[in-house]
């Protein structure tokens, strides 16, 4: 190539790999915090998810196209559900159908880096674990055993009553006691009698440990920190943040990190951390997951 022209093609390749490291170089990634945890989905029901997304982790940022991809584990088509800003800056939500029951995979496409910033997974159900699918009551107002009982009862006592009162014999008496006995039994049997309800699939509640590991996901932490409880979600994406300390033995006091999770900013100012606004719960179980090694 003549040399008049390598110049300038040499300023072009590097001008092309400027432009395609910009993003990085300005620091283009994005922390996902989500709002709260789900701790199920209904397939065909739609569930509302909303979370913050932050600029280097601390700026509102705010895009025309963010969404929320979701795909069953074991196999099928990949979903894509629009978000849209809700509330303040930077604020979005979504609203998510699944159309099957299953463990789903999902995560949120910011338009900064990571590409897509994996939640935890969700678990989908066929029906709401709330026993909305109720035993229908007996067809055409049928009368259970001891109602049925204690009707015959009522029937003989009262042939027992008008025998005693025609004949005035010691066994129209005894009949009628015997009589009366049965069917006060009968329905004292159909009083306590209930339709019995279906057993609802209940999910268990996560521990503190548990949890807390769900929330490093899920409210971002796992973008910039280091953590092997978290080492299958951090391969998705080749980051960390420099100055983010590494989690995975955390040897600092429980005390000091719940108020630093409730309010970074008041302990170091400037700090790169930002206010999460965790509830009292989130905010022990993430203390409990990261003390957990200590």
């Amino acid at each position: 190539m003549n040399i008049r022209y390598r110049l300038p093609v040499a300023l072009a390749l590097v001008a092309a790999v400027a432009l395609l490291a910009a993003p990085a170089l300005a620091g283009g990634w994005a922390v996902v915090t989500l709002d709260s945890l789900p701790a199920y989905a209904v397939a065909n029901q739609p569930l509302t998810v909303s979370f913050m997304i932050r600029q280097h982790g601390q700026t509102p940022w705010q895009f025309d196209r963010v969404q929320v991809e979701a795909a069953r584990q074991g196999g099928g088509a990949t979903l894509s559900f629009d978000a849209r800003q809700d509330g303040a800056k930077g604020h979005y939500s979504a609203v998510l159908t699944f159309p099957s029951d299953g463990t789903w995979s999902w995560g949120v496409e910011s338009g900064l880096y990571p590409d897509r910033q994996p939640m935890p997974p969700l678990t989908v159900l066929a029906s709401a674990p709330d026993g909305t699918a109720n035993t229908p009551a007996p067809a055409g107002g049928a009368i259970n055993l001891p109602t049925a009982v204690g009707l015959a009862g009522l029937v003989v006592s009262a042939g027992g009553l008008l025998a005693l009162a025609h004949t005035r014999r010691p066994w129209a008496a005894v009949l009628l006691l015997i009589a009366l006995t049965v069917s006060g039994v009968g329905f004292a049997s159909a009083a306590g009698v209930s339709v019995a309800e279906p057993k609802a699939r209940m999910l268990p509640a996560p521990t503190g440990l548990m949890l807390g590991q769900q929330l490093f996901v899920a409210k971002g932490c796992v973008v910039c920190h280091i953590h092997d409880a978290a080492k299958d979600v951090k391969r998705q994406f080749d980051f960390t943040l420099d100055g983010a300390p590494v989690l995975t033995n955390y040897k600092g006091s429980p005390d000091f990190l719940a108020k630093w999770l409730d309010n970074p900013a008041a302990i170091k100012p400037g700090t790169e951390m930002p206010t999460l606004g965790l509830s009292d719960e989130e905010n022990g179980a993430l203390v409990a997951f990261l003390t957990s090694g200590r």
